[in-house]
């Protein structure tokens, strides 16, 4: 609110949302306005949150054991997705380093 510039905004990263303890879907309602990218990824539960860490997930021999497929995974993508797809547009990146994502 500060800045007010429409060249900045957030890139919603639902996992790391999550992650931080907050309701997914409470904080996009808070944050829409100010929304404009959604990254989108999944595990299976809080104790495979480590394979996102940068020195892993970066890493060719990086361990891939706890990436899941978007809506299988810890995160409820399903009432997630309800909700941002009352929008008109949106702009969204799906971050996979597996076989198949869906």
């Amino acid at each position: 609110e500060e800045v007010d510039h429409p060249a900045l905004g957030i890139n919603f990263d639902t996992l790391h949302v999550w992650e931080g303890g907050a309701d997914p879907v409470a904080a996009h309602r808070a944050l829409l306005p100010h929304i404009r990218h959604y990254h989108l990824k999944n595990v299976r539960s809080r104790a495979d949150l480590a394979v996102f860490e940068p020195a892993n997930v970066y890493a060719a021999a990086g361990k891939r054991t706890g990436m899941t497929a978007l809506f299988d995974g810890a995160v409820d993508y399903l009432q997630f997705l309800d909700e941002v797809f009352e929008r008109e547009e949106v702009d969204a990146s799906l971050e996979w380093f597996g076989g198949n994502c869906f």
